[in-house]
């Protein structure tokens, strides 16, 4: 463009040069005694130009003004691609930082299998050791009792030494006691190593198990993040314009069906129980929500436990299945889960029930029963929904209809209900992983599902459920922290 506008410039002079009909050579213009058409025009020589060189230098000085004009709209397309290239590297930077941090995951559980595979390796040796020390004491046992069966025999055939012999009777008894109490202290140390080392084979695949599921779902999100990022063109005409979903209207409304009611009332502001403390208590099930309990913990509690100390506010946030192995979990009892929880909603501010897929295990009529009589508000439920059902229900439904309101209370005698807020993972969201990951994750039957179901359209009218189906777990702790 430059170039263009130099060689315009030329022309327009190379024009003025024309005025007396022919082309001065180079070098002559100032020339003295020469005639130059510049002079004449800045002489007032102007009557002599002819027409068509002034409208020769007009169309010069537009075309210059229109390429410079044009040399500007390009420098300003120039500076638009800068900035567009500069949040594409913001972008970048952000993948690159979400790479670098599942990649350290990754290493630590390799650290710690490691770990554990030494362990094993050394409770193996230990167990070898005290064996043969084992067997050395059977040795000396078997000893010891044919010296006992020696003796034994010298005393019938000796009955004059018999006060004799039974001091020796009585030392080798002892001896031998002492030998089988050195036994049983031996197997009972060889069963207490045995058992450690089941519980680190039990640890070892425990690890090994939740280091490949979430070396699977890592790769799943980086994957979606890269379908989302990737262009695509809409068949048949250019891209229509598309809703923005959870991540761009965070908290957005139930579905409209016809039953749900709003969830603007949930945003208003919650009576603290006790001043100075915000407590916000996570219900799931155990399994299939561990990566949305991390990414919480991760992106949401820091930002918000700023917020909260800015305004003299000490956040608490509680997860029951924070540290639990998947052995521990199997070893609490339903009714200690039940009543940890509801003592947990009790106490909790906020309370978010997360739901997907699975429903948990039904506590039967029998243990719901026996729980009914110390917890009245059960006997309700089960008059309402013809069951007392999981977990997970029980959980919400205390949290969302019953916590704070029971029958007979005295108004204001109680610290304020806490608030319930509700949130549906999309079912897509495991679409693609191994049967080994999904099994985790699926509903437990048909049952169990129009179980779910039922609770979740329950809670949905009653205006509890901000998110019907956030897609990723980063999608999750955006909504709740903002809500």
């Amino acid at each position: 463009l430059t170039l263009s506008l130099s060689h315009s410039l030329s022309l327009s002079c190379a024009c003025v040069r024309f005025c007396s009909g022919r082309v001065l050579p180079p070098g002559t213009q100032d020339r003295p005694g020469s005639f130059s058409p510049c002079k004449s025009l800045a002489m007032g020589g102007g009557s002599s130009k002819p027409p068509e060189t002034s409208l020769a230098i007009k169309e010069a000085r537009a075309k210059a003004s229109s390429l410079e004009a044009e040399l500007a709209r390009v420098e300003q397309d120039r500076a638009d691609l800068e900035a567009k290239m500069n949040d594409r590297g913001v972008d970048i930077e952000k993948l690159g930082q979400i790479n670098i941090d599942l990649t350290k995951q990754v290493e630590r559980l390799g650290t710690t299998l490691a770990k554990e595979k030494e362990d094993g390796s050394n409770a193996d040796k230990g167990l070898d050791a005290l064996r043969k020390e084992q067997a050395e004491i059977k040795k000396a046992a078997a000893k010891m009792e044919a010296e006992l069966r020696e003796l034994k025999g010298e005393l019938i055939v000796e009955k004059e030494d018999h006060g004799q012999a039974r001091e020796e009777v009585e030392r080798v008894g002892q001896l031998l006691t002492e030998v089988m109490q050195s036994k049983d202290e031996v197997e009972g140390r060889i069963r207490s190593i045995e058992e450690d080392r089941d519980r680190a084979e039990q640890l070892l695949r425990a690890a090994t198990e939740s280091m490949d599921m979430y070396k699977d779902l890592s790769s799943k999100l980086m994957h979606k993040k890269k379908d989302e990022a990737a262009p695509k063109p809409a068949p048949g005409g250019p891209q229509a314009p598309v809703a923005t979903d959870g991540a761009a209207q965070p908290g957005g409304a139930p579905k409209a069906d016809g039953t749900a009611k709003s969830t603007a009332w949930l945003l208003e502001p919650v009576k603290l129980k006790i001043a100075g403390r915000l407590k916000v208590l996570v219900i799931s099930t155990f399994e299939d929500f561990f990566v949305e309990r991390e990414q919480l913990l991760r992106d949401t509690v820091k930002p918000l436990e700023e917020w909260c100390e800015a305004r003299n506010v000490v956040l608490e946030m509680v997860n029951l299945w924070d540290g639990l192995l998947r052995e521990q979990y199997a070893a609490l009892t339903p009714s200690y889960l039940l009543n940890a929880t509801c003592r947990e909603i009790e106490d909790a501010d906020v309370s978010l029930v997360l739901l997907a897929e699975r429903y948990g295990d039904d506590i039967g009529e029998e243990l719901g029963a026996s729980e009914a009589v110390q917890n009245g508000w059960m006997v309700s439920h089960r008059s309402k929904t013809g069951r007392y059902g999981s977990i997970l229900e029980l959980a919400a439904s205390y949290a969302a209809f019953y916590c704070g309101q029971e029958p007979g209370t005295v108004p204001g005698a109680n610290p304020p209900p806490g608030r319930t807020m509700v949130y549906c993972r999309d079912p897509a969201f495991v679409e693609g992983l191994p049967e080994a990951i999904t099994r985790h994750f699926k509903a437990e039957g048909a049952r169990s599902a129009a179980k779910l179901q039922q609770l979740r359209e329950r809670l949905r009218n009653a205006g509890f459920v901000r998110e019907e189906g956030y897609p990723e777990p980063q999608v999750l702790a955006q909504l709740v922290k903002e809500d």
